[in-house]
């Protein structure tokens, strides 16, 4: 930043109440690293009449003034992101209706890495939207290992939430990873309302699980068994072997 932009601003931050200088902090907390080299890299390449044109608005408004403004910038960025983000969305909803899950998800994608960028509510349900409808693009598409991914990190905020729940479920499912697929589909078994054909399609995937978990019990005792078979076997080889060395002395 031009040194002496950089001293106006700080000039004003310090002419600023405490609560001023709160509202501020407040909005700027929500931009990260990279809007910031984004910011920085626009001033950079403002001309020095621009530079100067700045530097006399900031000079001439008051700290309240200043406060406002640098609030409005923040929330007019984030408001452009998500709006940005909300068109990839519905891009990806139609897409995904179509059955090009490929194509729809990369628009999902690009929306949660915009979004990775700005927090508040709509930003956070919009994102949530957004993974939720990945973990069923890669569901269709067979890749299970990212479904898993991203319904964590639905559950991360949102612990109850049953399409995440479900859709990992059938990932776990689909991963062989039946255990985990049973916990998942009985607790989004439980969260269903009023919803009879959600609650059988659930339940009959959960059944589905259960039936391999019983049948993989069923080969671990086989196992277990044909093991100590085998290993009492080779017990009684040696005795056998005495008995016989005996007879022949």
């Amino acid at each position: 930043m031009d040194p002496k932009m950089m001293e106006f601003a700080m000039e004003q931050m310090r002419r600023m109440s405490p609560e001023q200088m709160q509202q501020m902090v407040s909005s700027m907390g929500s931009i990260n690293s990279a809007m910031m080299q984004t910011a920085m890299q626009q001033m950079q390449n403002m001309s020095p009449a621009d530079l100067e044109n700045a530097r006399r608005q900031m000079n001439s408004a008051d700290p309240a003034t200043f406060a406002r403004q640098a609030q409005a910038v923040t929330q007019g960025r984030q408001q452009y992101i998500v709006n940005g983000s909300t068109q990839l969305k519905a891009e990806g909803n139609k897409l995904h209706a179509a059955g090009k899950y490929a194509e729809a998800a990369e628009k999902y994608e690009r929306a949660v890495t915009n979004l990775s960028e700005v927090t508040g509510p709509e930003a956070q349900q919009l994102c949530k939207a957004c993974q939720l409808n990945l973990a069923s693009c890669y569901l269709n598409l067979g890749k299970y290992q990212e479904v898993v991914t991203h319904t964590q990190q639905v559950l991360a905020v949102d612990p109850q939430n049953l399409k995440a729940l479900y859709r990992r479920g059938q990932a776990y499912a689909a991963l062989q990873q039946h255990q985990q697929a049973a916990v998942d589909l009985q607790t989004s078994l439980a969260l269903v309302n009023n919803d009879p054909a959600q609650y059988k399609l659930i339940e009959q995937k959960l059944k589905t699980v259960q039936d391999q978990l019983a049948l993989h019990r069923q080969q671990q005792v086989e196992q277990q068994q044909q093991q100590q078979q085998e290993e009492s076997q080779g017990h009684q080889q040696p005795a056998a072997q005495s008995l016989q060395d005996n007879d022949e002395g």
